[in-house]
Order: C-alpha cells, then sequence, then structure tokens
C-alpha cells in the first residue's frame, strides 16, 4: 500500500512538472551603470494568469497596491503579497506572480545587472553583496508585513522621488541608494515580524490615462487622447508620465498590448491575425515586431510553445 501511494505521489509530482511552463524576460543591459532600470507597473482586473519566467537581470519588487500570490522556483502557486511586499528575484530564478481581485495593482521595480553590480563595487561591499547572493538570495527573498520590508520600501521610495527629482542627473544618488539597499538586505537576518506598511504614493496624476489605455488599447490610440484624459497639454503629459511611470506612454501602451495578447495566445482560439487586430497593432508584421521585441520570440512560436 506504502508503494502504491508513493507511485502515485510520483506520477502527480510529474504530471505538475509537465505542466509548468517556463520563459525567459530578458532586460535590455544598459553600459553606463549597474541600475538597468527603475519602472512603475500598473494592471487592471480581469488578471491573465502569470507564466513562471526568469530575467538575465536582478529584480526588485516593490508592491504599491493590490494583492496577489509570488509563486517562485517555477511553480505558480506561492505566498501571499500585498502593498509594502519586497521581493528580490536574482537573474536566472523562476517566478511568477498572479495578481488578484477586483481593484488595480501596482508595482515598482528596480532592475539591477547583478554581474556589473559585482565587478565595480569596493571589495568590502563586494565581499557582503556577493555572500548575500550566493547563501539567503540565491533562490529569492521574500520580505512581508515586516521591519525590514519597510526598510527596504523606504529607501525604494526615496530612489524614486529622487529620480522624480532630478531626471537624467540623479544617475550618482540613485547608484548610492541601491547599495545601501542591498547592504541592508545582505546585512539583516530575514524575519517574520508582523508591521503592515502603509504608502501613502499614488499614481494620480496620470490615472485616468491608464484607465483609459486599459479599457480601449484594442483601438488606435494616440499620446494627444491619453493627456487629454488627464487634462494635461501633450508635452506636460509626456513628462509627467515617463517621471511617475518611469516609461513613455507609448511604451507603456505597447507592454499592455502585449500581456493582453499573450493572455489570448494562450488561450489558442483566435488567428494571430485577430489577435493583432483586437490588440490594436495596425498589421500582423508590426504585432511580430513588437511581440518579438518584449518577449524574444514570434507569436506563433511562443504559442505553440505556451499554447
Amino acid at each position: 500500500m506504502k508503494a502504491g501511494n508513493e507511485r502515485e505521489a510520483q506520477r502527480r509530482a510529474m504530471e505538475l512538472l509537465t505542466k509548468v511552463v517556463l520563459e525567459q524576460r530578458d532586460y535590455a543591459l544598459w553600459d553606463g551603470s549597474a541600475l538597468t532600470a527603475m519602472t512603475d507597473m500598473v494592471w487592471y482586473p480581469p488578471y491573465m494568469r502569470d507564466i513562471s519566467h526568469c530575467h538575465n537581470c536582478m529584480e526588485i519588487g516593490l508592491c504599491m497596491e493590490g494583492t496577489g500570490k509570488i509563486g517562485v522556483g517555477g511553480v505558480e502557486e506561492g505566498r501571499p503579497f500585498c502593498a509594502g511586499t519586497v521581493v528580490i528575484v536574482p537573474s536566472g530564478v523562476y517566478h511568477s506572480q498572479q495578481n488578484e481581485g477586483e481593484s488595480r495593482t501596482r508595482w515598482r521595480y528596480i532592475i539591477v545587472d547583478e554581474r556589473r553590480l559585482l565587478r565595480e563595487l569596493p571589495s568590502a561591499l563586494r565581499r557582503v553583496i556577493e555572500r548575500f547572493l550566493n547563501t539567503t538570495g540565491r533562490g529569492g527573498v521574500y520580505l512581508h508585513e515586516c521591519e525590514l520590508a519597510a526598510r527596504v520600501g523606504a529607501i525604494m521610495d526615496a530612489m524614486f522621488e529622487c529620480k522624480k527629482r532630478l531626471g537624467e542627473d540623479a544617475a550618482p544618488e540613485l547608484e548610492a541608494q541601491l547599495l545601501r539597499l542591498l547592504a541592508t538586505v545582505a546585512r539583516e537576518p530575514i524575519s517574520s515580524e508582523l508591521k503592515m506598511v502603509e504608502n501613502p504614493l499614488r499614481v494620480q496624476p496620470v490615472e485616468p490615462a491608464l484607465l483609459f489605455v486599459s479599457e480601449n488599447y484594442g483601438m488606435e490610440l494616440r499620446v494627444g487622447q491619453m493627456a487629454r484624459c488627464c487634462a494635461m497639454s501633450e508635452s506636460h503629459f509626456r513628462k509627467t508620465f515617463l517621471r511617475i511611470m518611469g516609461v513613455s506612454p507609448l511604451e507603456y501602451l505597447n507592454r499592455f498590448r502585449i500581456h493582453r495578447a499573450m493572455h489570448m495566445l494562450r488561450e489558442g482560439k483566435q488567428s494571430i491575425q485577430n489577435i493583432a487586430s483586437e490588440c490594436g497593432f495596425v498589421s500582423v508584421a508590426t504585432f511580430n515586431r513588437n511581440f518579438a521585441r518584449y518577449v524574444g520570440q514570434s507569436p506563433s512560436v511562443w504559442r505553440q510553445m505556451h499554447g
């Protein structure tokens, strides 16, 4: 009877493994700094299922709004997140984010080129961070409703405020704050003390444009329309959107459309031409080019692997 139970457990484990789909999503590296990108991403329901994926860089995420679960190691079922949760995922570690509920979800991300970072650090700090990456941080760090999460979140808030205030001139301050963040995590034991983190930062100035995109992404949209939703001139809106969201309005729109297209491709019910049209792309060629840019594969190849 025991042997039969073990065989059944093995069968179920193999069945689970065959259903797990893994994906590589690489960031474009920047020659100027180990700090590759700082982005602000907002999702609106209905939410699609995220696929377990990894990156070529370290991803440091701070949840600003929303709830859901974070899965690590190629398994989608994971730990809960809410406002204040911090997740640090090194390069090559598979993870997924399943947003839940009826309200929007917002995360801030700091993307770090680990190899370049370690090459350029002073020796004493390099030893501390390298030891952290090879031990505690090797499989990812999850900080939820604890003092350390609040401290890391405060540093990330300061980084985004600095970027907002200084723009392109903020690089020295941002790199210094990044080192402080990593050293803070590397030096502190990972605790589970309960402490709810309140975060007042919001995206109100561009919120009408984000909602407009989520409701009309399948139509031909212009930045001027998004600006009018926010009662701004187009030039002021572009600057404000880039400052708050970390990407241009058109870049955000393209990312949103590609995420919706991935959801439709996984369902496998429509032709690629119909999906391209429904997601707002003027032609299949334009859709293919944008999809390959963000995902690294053509829509047809991606569908064969993940559909």
